[in-house]
């Protein structure tokens, strides 16, 4: 399905990193995705140091659209009491929600969108705006 909608310009089971960074800049339309935000996105490189994402991880990211306003509170909460919001506490939160388990990568590409300054925690501002109008653009 994936393949069909976005492309799959070498049918490798990749889109670019910049297709995908396009896919996310459409779907959160009205947001306000800043130009850095897009920028930053386009070089996320995989394991493989290519800059591609694989249909496997945009469908795990997709799933987190899918717990996208209890993940925000979860996070909203979390940061009130003054810590900023890690990796590790990232996976936390998704597990306080969902009851599953994020992968090392999942949580290293939400991480790569949204640590824009590379201080290791998430931006939570812009998270929680581009999530709750990425989970819209995913119909969920």
């Amino acid at each position: 399905y994936q393949r069909r909608v976005h492309g799959d310009p070498n049918n490798d089971g990749y889109i670019p990193s910049e297709q995908f960074a396009q896919l996310l800049s459409n779907s959160t339309a009205g947001s306000h995705l800043s130009s850095e935000m897009v920028e930053h996105i386009k070089h996320y490189k995989m394991e493989d140091g290519m800059e591609h994402i694989s249909f496997t991880r945009w469908h795990h990211f997709s799933r987190l659209m899918n717990i996208a306003d209890e993940l925000s509170q979860a996070i909203k909460l979390f940061c009130q009491s003054g810590n900023e919001l890690t990796k590790k506490d990232f996976a936390r939160a998704v597990w306080a929600v969902s009851n599953r388990h994020v992968t090392p990568e999942e949580v290293d590409l939400i991480f790569h969108i949204f640590d824009l300054n590379g201080d290791g925690t998430l931006e939570v501002s812009e998270f929680e705006t581009i999530m709750k109008k990425r989970r819209v653009a995913f119909g969920n």
